[in-house]
C-alpha cells in the first residue's frame, strides 16, 4: 500500500499526515529496539482532543503550527497484494 504524504511536522519529524487525514509515524530505530508504523487516533484528554505523541499529549494546535506541505510517497504499512508470501498459494 502506497501512501500519499501531503503533510510533515517540524516538531515531530517521524509524523506523517496522508491526504486522508490520517496521521501515521513511521518506522525507526531507538537503541536495540524497531518501531514499526503506527496510526496515531486523536483522544480526549481533559475534555480537549489531543494526540499522544511520544508519551506526551499535542494539541492540533501545536501540529498546525509545527505542519508543512510536502508531496511524498511512501511504501505503507502493508505489502501490495503481488508480495505477500501466501497469496498465491494453491489449496488442495
Amino acid at each position: 500500500m502506497i501512501l500519499e504524504i501531503k503533510w510533515r511536522f517540524g516538531d515531530y519529524p517521524r509524523l506523517a499526515m496522508t491526504k486522508d487525514r490520517i496521521i501515521y509515524q513511521v518506522p525507526f530505530f531507538s537503541g536495540r529496539n524497531d518501531y514499526g508504523w503506527r496510526e496515531i487516533k486523536e483522544k480526549y484528554h481533559c475534555g480537549q482532543l489531543m494526540y499522544r505523541i511520544n508519551g506526551k499529549w499535542v494539541s492540533k494546535k501545536k501540529l498546525n503550527g509545527s505542519a508543512y506541505l510536502v508531496d511524498e510517497k511512501i511504501q505503507g504499512p502493508l505489502l501490495p497484494e503481488k508480495y505477500r508470501p501466501f497469496n498465491n498459494l494453491k489449496t488442495k
